[in-house]
């Protein structure tokens, strides 16, 4: 098959064994679908592991996997427990304790595709690719859930366009282990994106990354406005920490639509002139054409949504305004944390709650 003619390619005289880690944190409701998926793929069964790491889980998480476990019989499937210290060293853990030469990164709440591992680890015969980043998909039908997959598919078409990337998501990432274990893993301290600290340290070194749209893993997306809220303001807060110590990617990267960096940076001024209109009023006129920039740069957005419905796209407008005071919020935190020197970002103690 020309699965076994791409592994040469390798390194390997055989299919190569894959390590698949999932990070769990009370995920009850999805982590069973989400190894049942993986437990059904075209790749050769006894090629490839799956380790579930319990972040200190106290739900009945672990009894669905312990479950799940004495059932599947054919399969090298194992359960390994930690005290809650975040996905990030959960995914390190799974790492040290599994075997493959290539491992693999999938979220509880995420649901693979029949050819996930195979499309997964394709790139990675080829031009000295040692990563590879996944694509997500939905079928739920809530509009912020719909409104949220249009987002990452903007995403996609940036990462398209270019051979080799700078992002790699933990939801679903390949890495061969050597250079995995090269770089340490994850870094610990990042409560969220660790994942693209990772990847930034990899690319910036000189390796190849590579985006492949057919590793399909199926998402659950926040289904309220608030819950859409609360994460990117946090995503603002961590990839501010992150800009400190990889600041062209502030500028640039193969991920982050220019367009969104305009509508987060619009925020501040916005924010400025209105609160200044209160002693100078004609400043008002300077806030009216921001917004009118602001807008204009969500016409493709828009335009995306409007595809789906009327009334999505309509919605997407408020949508979209919501997301760029959510991630201006999450900077404007991180830069008061930096500017104090707060200890917290020092320190991986914290929980953030998202949920």
């Amino acid at each position: 098959m020309r699965l076994g003619i791409f592994m040469k390619n390798l390194g390997e005289n055989e299919t190569p064994f894959v390590s698949i880690i999932i990070p769990m944190y009370n995920e009850e409701k999805t982590v069973g679908e989400c190894i049942e998926a993986i437990l059904n793929q075209s790749y050769q069964s006894d090629r490839y592991e799956i380790i579930v790491v319990s972040d200190g889980c106290n739900d009945s998480s672990e009894e669905i996997v312990r479950n799940i476990v004495k059932s599947a019989n054919k399969f090298d499937i194992k359960m390994i427990r930690q005290e809650n210290q975040g996905a990030a060293a959960a995914r390190n853990f799974g790492a040290k304790s599994s075997r493959g030469t290539i491992v693999l990164f999938i979220d509880a709440d995420c649901i693979a595709d029949f050819r996930w591992i195979e499309e997964m680890i394709k790139p990675l015969s080829k031009n000295n690719v040692v990563g590879v980043q996944g694509a997500y998909k939905t079928k739920q039908k809530e509009i912020i859930a719909k409104l949220a997959q249009i987002e990452f598919e903007e995403r996609f078409r940036k990462l398209q366009q270019t051979e080799y990337v700078d992002f790699v998501g933990s939801f679903s990432a390949a890495y061969k282990r050597e250079v995995f274990e090269k770089f340490n893993g994850f870094n610990t301290k990042f409560v969220m994106n660790e994942d693209v600290d990772l990847a930034y340290r990899i690319s910036s070194d000189g390796y190849n990354l590579h985006f492949n749209p057919d590793a399909v893993v199926h998402h659950l997306h926040p289904e309220s406005l608030s819950k859409y809220i609360r994460i990117k303001f946090w995503r603002g807060f961590w990839r501010t920490i992150l800009y400190r110590r990889f600041r062209n990617k502030a500028i640039k990267d193969s991920y982050t639509p220019i367009s969104l960096k305009i509508q987060v940076l619009l925020i501040f001024p916005m924010v400025f002139f209105t609160l200044s209109s209160f002693i100078i009023r004609d400043l008002l006129i300077f806030n009216a054409w921001l917004i009118i920039m602001n807008t204009a740069s969500m016409t493709g957005f828009i335009r995306s949504a409007m595809k789906k419905s009327a009334a999505m796209g309509l919605f997407s407008i408020i949508f979209l305004w919501a997301r760029a005071f959510a991630i201006g919020g999450g900077v404007f935190y991180a830069i008061v944390r930096l500017f104090f020197k707060d200890e917290f970002l020092n320190r991986r103690k914290e929980k953030i709650d998202v949920t």
